[in-house]
């Protein structure tokens, strides 16, 4: 019990970026805890048995913390395997993004909740509008917190069908258990807090006294979160992070990465769905070609992007990068490439919700989880090696081909918005 109390105060603090050289080599081992069990989850098939065998095992709490929950069939779905858990006295909680989610907060959440379960609507704008670029982007299943499921995938049909073959969405998610679980159970309910925190100044002008309190309560369950043991499930060693610029200061997430590229000696192979990395990023990557580093990037192309406009401003941040030996390969598959993670120097694999662009590293609420373990590490570089195949190089020749299609206003619109993206 005291162990699981300290282990929990210890990492809900962001540990400080480790600068030095010397410092870099260790920046995992003395963050990491020990006994997980990984799992991955390439295909929306394998990720939709796994979500639903963890919500039928589900005693005692359901977490979840995501940018898309849909309306269609396949959400409504996990809709009513989640009310029956409420209904069954499971504690059962859905934070979510207020614009990537919006039609089922305004649509299907009341019917959840009529459940039992209890939905909060992650919308930092209403706050001010010092916040109107962050989102909660976070891809977190949390059961029991034994168990996640962490990885790009959200609450949608597209989801449930991703896979090379169905050549409309290529994902990757995995199944922790674990300490690590436990930890990021605990900072759901400190994420959650924060939110309500955030929310109830405006709550108590319309709900007070004996009788406000009750309802306030009622909607936001502030006293009836469930805890967990940090439990082992295997041998492998996982470093979990999870980073919200609204709620914590520096930049955790931005930092460990790189530490990671710091430790780095001979290759770095990353997803980045949309490559507008932040420049403190691409500055490491540099620095990291510089020491003969090899680095490669897998990304979409306008064709394959969910977000045209974004593919087109990342050929404004692939530049530097080119020019520096960098690897920047597009996928040249049907369907958008949404993995995200990567692999450090053949040592260390991530995974979780990071697309490695500037908003997940200064606007977003994001997860990410490292690890040293070999089996993994070895699978997760045998994946990415599988889809660089169906990748082809991105060149200067293509830069400039695509860039001369466009007009020149919209040329200095794209510039002018990058720092923002």
């Amino acid at each position: 019990m005291i162990f699981n109390f300290l282990m929990t105060c210890f990492l809900l603090c962001p540990a400080a970026n480790t600068a030095t050289a010397g410092a870099a080599q260790d920046w995992f081992s003395s963050r990491a805890l020990n006994g997980h069990k990984l799992e991955a989850l390439p295909d929306g098939d394998s990720l939709t048995a796994a979500r639903l065998a963890l919500i039928e095992q589900a005693q005692h709490s359901i977490y979840i913390s995501a940018f898309t929950y849909k309306t269609d069939p396949t959400a409504q779905d996990f809709t009513a395997r989640l009310c029956a858990k409420a209904r069954a006295g499971v504690d059962v909680r859905l934070l979510l993004d207020g614009r990537g989610s919006k039609d089922f907060l305004k649509k299907q959440a009341k019917a959840l909740t009529a459940c039992g379960a209890h939905v909060l609507d992650y919308e930092p704008l209403d706050w001010g509008l010092f916040y109107f670029r962050e989102s909660m982007h976070e891809k977190l299943m949390i059961v029991d917190g034994q168990h996640i499921i962490t990885g790009g995938s959200g609450y949608a049909h597209y989801y449930a069908v991703a896979s090379l073959q169905t050549q409309k969405w290529h994902d990757l998610d995995i199944k922790l258990s674990g300490p690590s679980a436990c930890w990021y159970h605990y900072r759901f309910i400190r994420n959650w807090r924060k939110t309500v925190g955030m929310e109830l100044p405006f709550e108590r002008k319309i709900h007070t006294g004996p009788a406000g309190a009750k309802v306030l309560e009622h909607r936001y369950g502030l006293e009836t979160f469930t805890g967990c043991h940090a439990t082992s499930y295997g041998t492998a060693r996982v470093y979990p992070v999870q980073a919200n610029p609204v709620f914590d200061s520096g930049s955790w997430l931005l930092n460990t990465h790189i530490d990671a590229i710091k430790a780095s000696r001979t290759s770095i192979t990353l997803y980045s769905p949309y490559l507008t990395p932040d420049k403190r990023l691409v500055n490491a990557l540099l620095d990291a070609r510089k020491r003969g580093v090899e680095v490669t990037i897998m990304t979409n192309s306008k064709k394959t992007n969910d977000e045209p406009k974004i593919a087109i401003g990342m050929l404004y941040k692939a530049g530097r990068l080119l020019k520096a030996g960098v690897k920047v390969m597009i996928w040249n598959r049907p369907g958008m490439l949404h993995r995200k993670g990567g692999v450090y120097d053949g040592r260390w694999a991530f995974f979780g919700s990071d697309n490695l662009d500037r908003g997940a590293h200064v606007y977003n609420s994001e997860n990410l989880a490292f690890t040293d373990d070999t089996d993994f590490v070895k699978a997760m570089t045998a994946m990415m090696a599988s889809d660089l195949e169906d990748c082809v190089p991105l060149t200067p020749e293509l830069i400039g081909k695509e860039k001369g299609v466009l007009s020149f206003w919209r040329k200095h619109y794209i510039q002018a918005i990058m720092k923002y993206l």
